[in-house]
């Protein structure tokens, strides 16, 4: 018995991975904080950095407090204005807040944080989510600020995953119940659990994310126990149309606002990855399943498309 309990901690201890977990609705939302405590209840290390205030659809956008005191209340006014521009939750040193965008949290934790606090202990994985809401297709991608914190640790050379979830409601993690088994943010979070635990010994390629996003569950269905342990399904992010932000233009009032459009004509790039069910099909198909697709940050065309495009300008080089 002695044996078999020393190995089990062995084993513990090898599954235990550092992770830095962030986010766009700030640090005191419910499903960040949801997805961190199940993370330590697995057995890692996380580190959380996320915005202070609700930072949602800043995409890359590279933010920093200008001063070292915030200029306005963050969330909820779990902090106020004039309180340090960044600091810890007095429950729990692990969980920080920076006055600034995703991307910026990220690089505050790389350039500052984990240096000066933790030893520059090697990350294993950065995790940003679940956010409050989809991030659908490219035209999410370049917009959320969930899956700006996922890329910009890829810049860095770090796995990372990005989630997107169903519930619209800017929650207050103080209002929420851990051991309510309806609560969206508590499904999330067990889920997320599920698919990082395999994604932090993966050997994911470099330049390559993951991005994924969970359909309605618990109480935002009118029967809350239709669908608690959705399916997961691979596909694309962009097979046949994608989702992408536009300028909607009201005459009576002459005026414009944002809104999001479906682009049915375009197709994905070259390669298998055509044959997958498109991230927007599954997504909306609402059928108690989840979307997991890859996306990669290499920007460079491909071989074959180099030379199509090279050869447009013919003579030229």
């Amino acid at each position: 018995m002695k044996f078999f309990t020393s190995l089990l901690s062995v084993l513990s201890l090898a599954a235990c991975k550092s992770i830095l977990l962030s986010n766009d609705d700030s640090w005191v939302s419910s499903e960040i904080r949801a997805l961190y405590r199940e993370l330590v209840a697995d057995g890692h290390d996380v580190i959380m950095v996320a915005p202070a205030s609700q930072m949602s659809s800043q995409g890359g956008a590279f933010i920093v407090p200008d001063s070292s005191d915030l200029d306005s209340d963050g969330n909820f006014g779990y902090v106020s204005a004039g309180d340090p521009a960044w600091g810890q939750d007095p429950d729990d040193p692990h969980i920080w807040y920076f006055g600034g965008s995703p991307s910026a949290c990220i690089s505050f934790a790389f350039e500052y944080l984990l240096p000066k606090s933790y030893s520059n202990v090697t990350i294993d994985l950065v995790v940003s989510g679940v956010n409050q809401g989809p991030n659908i297709s490219p035209g999410y991608y370049t917009a959320s600020g969930t899956i700006s914190a996922a890329y910009s640790g890829i810049y860095r050379g770090y796995p990372a995953i990005s989630f997107g979830g169903s519930n619209l409601n800017n929650s207050f993690f103080q209002d929420s119940s851990a051991n309510d088994e309806y609560d969206p943010a508590n499904i999330y979070a067990k889920k997320a659990v599920e698919i990082i635990d395999l994604l932090v010994d993966a050997d994911l390629p470099s330049t390559v994310g993951i991005n994924v996003n969970f359909p309605e569950v618990g109480y935002l269905l009118d029967n809350e126990t239709e669908c608690t342990d959705p399916v997961w399904k691979f596909g694309t992010m962009m097979n046949g149309g994608y989702f992408a932000p536009i300028v909607k233009y009201d005459s009576s009032s002459d005026t414009f606002s944002s809104s999001y459009k479906l682009f049915k004509d375009s197709t994905c790039n070259d390669g298998s990855g055509c044959n997958l069910p498109s991230e927007y099909d599954i997504f909306w198909a609402r059928n108690c399943t989840t979307s997991v697709t890859g996306f990669q940050v290499d920007v460079s065309l491909p071989g074959s498309m180099d030379t199509t495009v090279k050869g447009i300008f013919d003579g030229l080089f």
